[in-house]
C-alpha cells in the first residue's frame, strides 16, 4: 500500500474549501493531520464552525481543528461573501454546530506542535489566505526545514479574481505571500491561470444530484444548485463585508454556468495527484501596495531578472489534465455512497 502523504489543511471554509476537504476526507493518498483556519471567504466566525461542521458530515469529525487568524497581518480584511454566501456555504446550514474535535491551541502554535512532533516532514495545504502559514514562519523558523512543501491555491501570472490581475487569497494577505515564498520552504502556487482548467461540466452536476449520499446532497446544494436568493440574504451579504455590493441581477449572472471551475478542489488534487499536472520553477514577488497593482504576483516566466535556481522561489503550475481531474473529483464523491 501507498504510504500516506502528512498534510496540514488551512482554509477559510467557503464552498470550495468545502469540496476540497471531501477530497481530502476521501482519499487513501493523504494523512490528515489537522485543519487550521483563517478568516478569508466571510469571517472566521463561519469559517471555522463550517470546517468542523463539514468535516463531521464528511465522517472525519475527529480531525483536530484550530482556530487562526480573523484578519490579515496588517490590514483590514475583506471577504467574498458574493461568491460564498453570508456564511460561506450560499445559505446551507446545520442543526447544529459541532465541537468535537476542537483544539484550544491557536492555528500556528498547533501547525508548530505538529510539526515538532512528527517524524516526517508535513505538507501544508493552504487554501485560503496566508495569514496562519506566515505567523507560523516567522514565530518558528526554526521549522521551516520540518514543512516538505506549501501547496497555495492563488497567485497568477496574468490572471486575477476580483481584481484583473490579483488572486483573492493573495489580495487579501499579500505580505503574508511575500513572507511565505521567502522562508525557503517549496512552494507550490496553484494559480488561476491553470485552475479554470480543473473544471467539472453540468452533466457532471446532474450526476452529483442524483448521487444517494449526504455528501454528495451538500455538494451539490452548495457548488452546483442553481441559486434563487432572497432579498433578505442580499442584504446580509452586503451587510457581511463584502468587496463590493452586489444586485440580484448579478448574483444571478453568477450563477449561469456550462462549466464549473473547481479551485481548491483542484489544488487539493495537486496534493493528492501531482500527476496530473506540469509545474516550473521561477522567481517571484508580490506588489503589497499601489491602486492597480496590489497583490500582483510578479511570475519572471521571461527570466529577466536572471536569478540563479537556488533563488527561484516558486513552483508555478502550469498545466492540468481537466479531464482526469474531474474523474478524479467524481470518483472521491461516489466513494461517500459506499460508507
Amino acid at each position: 500500500m501507498e504510504k500516506k502523504i502528512p498534510v496540514i489543511i488551512d482554509c477559510d471554509t467557503g464552498v470550495d474549501d468545502a469540496g476540497a476537504l471531501m477530497m481530502a476526507c476521501a482519499s487513501d493518498r493523504l494523512d490528515v493531520l489537522a485543519v487550521t483556519t483563517v478568516s478569508g471567504n466571510v469571517g472566521l466566525e463561519h469559517t471555522h464552525p463550517n470546517t468542523m461542521n463539514v468535516l463531521r458530515l464528511f465522517g472525519r469529525g475527529g480531525i483536530p481543528v484550530a482556530k487562526g487568524a480573523d484578519r490579515p497581518l496588517v490590514r483590514p480584511p475583506f471577504k467574498a461573501s458574493a461568491v460564498h454566501g453570508f456564511n460561506g456555504l450560499r445559505g446551507y446550514g446545520f442543526a447544529e454546530n459541532t465541537t468535537e474535535a476542537e483544539v484550544a491551541l491557536p492555528a500556528a502554535a498547533y501547525m508548530a506542535k505538529l510539526l515538532e512532533e512528527h517524524p516526517e516532514k508535513i505538507t501544508i495545504v493552504a487554501l485560503g489566505p496566508l495569514t496562519n502559514v506566515a505567523i507560523l514562519l516567522l514565530s518558528r523558523p526554526d521549522l521551516a526545514e520540518k514543512i516538505d512543501k506549501i501547496i497555495f491555491m492563488g497567485a497568477s501570472y496574468q490572471d486575477g479574481n476580483p481584481s484583473p490581475l490579483g488572486t483573492f487569497n493573495v489580495l487579501v494577505d499579500p505580505e503574508a505571500f511575500r513572507i511565505c515564498i521567502s522562508r525557503g520552504v517549496d512552494f507550490y502556487a496553484c494559480p488561476l491561470d491553470t485552475l479554470r482548467g480543473a473544471c467539472v461540466t453540468q452533466a457532471d452536476a446532474d450526476r452529483v444530484r442524483g448521487m444517494k449520499s449526504a455528501v454528495a446532497d451538500f455538494i451539490y446544494k452548495t457548488e452546483f444548485a442553481p441559486r434563487v436568493y432572497t432579498d433578505e440574504e442580499i442584504d446580509r451579504i452586503n451587510a457581511s463585508g463584502n468587496e463590493e455590493l452586489v444586485t440580484r441581477e448579478r448574483l444571478e449572472q453568477m450563477n449561469r454556468k456550462e462549466k464549473f471551475a473547481l479551485l481548491d478542489q483542484g489544488t487539493m488534487a495537486f496534493a493528492i495527484a501531482p500527476e496530473l499536472f506540469t509545474f516550473k520553477k521561477y522567481y517571484c514577488q508580490v506588489e503589497c501596495a499601489g491602486t492597480f497593482m496590489n497583490g500582483f504576483t510578479y511570475v519572471d516566466k521571461r527570466d529577466y531578472y536572471k536569478k540563479s535556481d537556488e533563488e527561484k522561489n516558486l513552483f508555478f503550475v502550469e498545466t492540468v489534465d481537466g479531464e482526469k481531474f474531474a474523474s478524479l473529483f467524481m470518483s472521491l464523491l461516489e466513494s461517500y455512497e459506499n460508507k
